[in-house]
């Protein structure tokens, strides 16, 4: 399984059989994490947002689009990236993010 960080209604609003992140058209990949990068993501990209956070899991054997495992900073560490968008069929579960006491969000794995 991989893993995908996205607000809860900008997912909810789409409503194609695929989905594409909000930044697909200017980095041309859906950002992904496997289960052991998904805190350091939200730390790193989303502490102190106000959105609604919720995470895709998605079962790559079923992903139509291609799957890459890169590492584009330089973070000495592969994450997975979508070339494409989505299929619907291949979230097998939609995770509502946890708050810490501060109003951090973390996952539980």
């Amino acid at each position: 399984m991989i893993y995908h960080i996205v607000d809860y209604d900008y997912y909810f609003n789409q409503k194609l059989d695929e989905y594409f992140s909000e930044n697909f058209q200017s980095d041309g990949f859906i950002h992904c994490s496997l289960i052991s990068q998904i805190n350091k993501v939200i730390t790193t990209f989303f502490k102190g947002t106000k959105l609604n956070l919720i995470v895709l899991e998605i079962d790559e054997t079923l992903l139509k689009s291609k799957l890459k495992y890169e590492d584009i900073y330089n973070s000495n560490e592969l994450f997975p990236h979508i070339y494409g968008s989505i299929n619907k069929i291949s979230i097998a579960n939609i995770i509502k993010l946890k708050k810490d006491n501060i109003g951090n969000y973390f996952f539980e794995i």
